[in-house]
């Protein structure tokens, strides 16, 4: 467990057992963490106060075999406050494992975004908040199952922005995707690498109704 309310540089690494790392401005992660079969906990910007990011650098990822609800969670900002985003890279988990990152927490600054450099979120449940997910321009966010043969179980709230989620392989189901994108007019951007798309989504238990008057494109 890694603690402190300055910004924290990961850099070394870190193999097996529950990992837990806390800073109460940024957080950056330059090498690997490998927790094994154990759960990982990364909280950043927990002061509640700027733009202080979780940032995977060039050399991070984040690695678990865990199956659980609690694999993978990452948080950034606090009810207090805070701006920060999670810019991410791989990020794996084992068979039925959740990824949940969370770059709102309530912050009274409306919370930050989350993006993606490089690399997959490998997790069968991934759930993300922020005011937006990915970008356009090729910067989505990229996810797939374990596995790799069907849609991961994704949740995305996106509080001021769009949502852009690129599946790596297999075919998509946007009844998979859970989606809360507030604002009129936003951009929601779904797309599979390979595979077939199927829309068999309703606007009741998975699509916010907020996503009526939204811009889609299914690629």
């Amino acid at each position: 467990q890694l603690a402190r309310m300055g910004s924290i540089t990961r850099s070394g690494g870190a193999s097996g057992g529950i990992v837990t790392i806390s800073g109460g401005t940024g957080v950056t992660l330059n090498g690997a963490v490998n927790a094994g079969d154990a759960t990982i906990a990364i909280n950043a910007n927990t002061a509640g106060a700027g733009a202080n990011n979780f940032v995977m650098a060039s050399g991070g990822s984040i690695a678990t075999t865990n199956g659980s609800s609690t694999a993978v969670a990452i948080n950034v900002n606090a009810s207090g406050g805070g701006t920060g985003g999670a810019a991410l890279r791989g990020i794996t988990t084992g068979t039925g494992g959740t990824v949940s990152i969370n770059a709102d927490n309530s912050s009274a600054d409306g919370g930050g975004v989350i993006t993606r450099s490089a690399g997959t979120i490998l997790a069968d449940n991934i759930n993300l908040t922020g005011t937006s997910i990915g970008a356009t321009g090729g910067n989505s966010l990229e996810v797939q199952t374990v596995v790799g043969t069907s849609s991961p179980l994704v949740s995305a709230i996106a509080t001021t922005g769009g949502v852009f989620i690129d599946q790596a392989a297999g075919d998509l189901a946007t009844s998979n995707f859970t989606l809360n994108v507030a604002g009129s007019g936003q951009t929601i951007f779904l797309s599979t690498t390979s595979g077939n798309i199927t829309v068999d989504h309703n606007y009741t238990t998975q699509w916010n109704s907020n996503t009526q008057d939204d811009n889609i494109t299914l690629k």
